[in-house]
C-alpha cells in the first residue's frame, strides 16, 4: 500500500512503504534532517518515466557530522514523482552523484546565487 501524494511547491512526491520503513530504520534525528532538506530544496529527476534513478543528499548532523544518502526515485509521470527507498552512502558515491548531476540541490543555495550582488566594473 503506498501513501497519498506529499507536495513541496508545485512538485508531488508518492512515498512507498519500502522508503517509510527505510527512513525509520535511519532512526528519528536523521529521519527529520532529511524530510525537512526533501521539503526545503530541489531535485531534478531525469525525464524518463518509469525508470528508476538515485538522487544524493547530504545532511549536516550536529552529533555525526555530514551524512550522504541516495534517494531511490521513480518517476510515475511528468509531474509525479515516487520516492522508493533511501539508504546512506558513502562521501565517494554522494560525490559521484554530484558529478551526474543527480543530487538535491537547496533552494537555499540558488536563491543566494539569484541575488548575488552586481559588481562594479
Amino acid at each position: 500500500m503506498e501513501s497519498g501524494p506529499k507536495s513541496t511547491e508545485d512538485k508531488y512526491y508518492e512515498i512507498s512503504d519500502e522508503f517509510l520503513n527505510s527512513m525509520d530504520e535511519l532512526g528519528m534525528r536523521t529521519s527529520i534532517l532529511i524530510a525537512k532538506q526533501i521539503e526545503e530544496s530541489s531535485m531534478l529527476i531525469p525525464s524518463e518515466i518509469l525508470a528508476v534513478h538515485h538522487v544524493g543528499g547530504i545532511i549536516e548532523d550536529p552529533f555525526e557530522g555530514p551524512t550522504p544518502f541516495s534517494i531511490e526515485v521513480l518517476r510515475v509521470d511528468e509531474q509525479v514523482v515516487m520516492l522508493t527507498n533511501i539508504s546512506l552512502i558513502s562521501m565517494d558515491e554522494y560525490l559521484d552523484l554530484i558529478n551526474l548531476n543527480l543530487y538535491i540541490k537547496s533552494n537555499k543555495d540558488e536563491h543566494r546565487e539569484s541575488y548575488s550582488p552586481k559588481r562594479n566594473s
